[in-house]
C-alpha cells in the first residue's frame, strides 16, 4: 500500500511539473507575440507618417505635425476621438491608442479619410491619433 500512495504523489508532482513547464512556455510565447504585434503597429505608424508627409498632409520639421486641413477630415469624429483619449488616460501609448481607434472607428475613418483622399498606408490612423490627442 505505501508504494501505491507514493506512486500517486510522484505522479502528481510529475504532472504538476509538466503543467508548470507548459504554462511557462505559453507565457513566453504570448510575450513574443505581444512584441511582434507592437512592432507591427510601430511599423504601420511610421508608414503612415511617411505617407502623410509624401501627400502633403503633414510636415516633419520636428515635431511631426498634421495639417489643419487633414485634421478637418475627421471633424465629425473629433469629439468621440478626444473622449476616447481622455478615457484611456494621457499616459496610454500611441500604439494602444491606435489599436482602440482602429477597433472603434476604423470603418468610419476608412470611409471619411482613406478612400476620399487616396491614402492607405496608415496615414488615416496617424491623422486620427493627432485629432484624439488634440495635436
Amino acid at each position: 500500500m505505501p508504494n501505491d500512495a507514493s506512486n500517486y504523489v510522484i505522479g502528481g508532482l510529475g504532472l504538476l511539473g509538466a503543467t508548470l513547464a507548459w504554462l511557462a512556455n505559453m507565457h513566453w510565447r504570448l510575450a513574443q507575440i505581444a512584441v511582434k504585434v507592437e512592432t507591427m503597429w510601430q511599423f504601420q505608424l511610421r508608414r503612415g507618417i511617411a505617407e502623410a508627409v509624401h501627400h502633403g498632409m503633414a510636415t516633419v520639421n520636428s515635431p511631426f505635425v498634421i495639417t489643419e486641413e487633414a485634421k478637418s477630415w475627421l471633424d465629425d469624429l473629433a469629439v468621440p476621438l478626444r473622449q476616447l483619449y481622455q478615457k484611456l488616460g494621457r499616459h496610454v501609448s500611441d500604439t494602444d491608442l491606435l489599436i482602440e481607434i482602429e477597433l472603434r472607428f476604423g470603418d468610419e475613418i476608412v470611409k471619411k479619410v482613406c478612400i476620399p483622399h487616396g491614402v492607405d498606408q496608415g496615414v488615416c490612423l496617424v491623422i486620427a491619433l493627432a485629432v484624439a490627442k488634440g495635436e
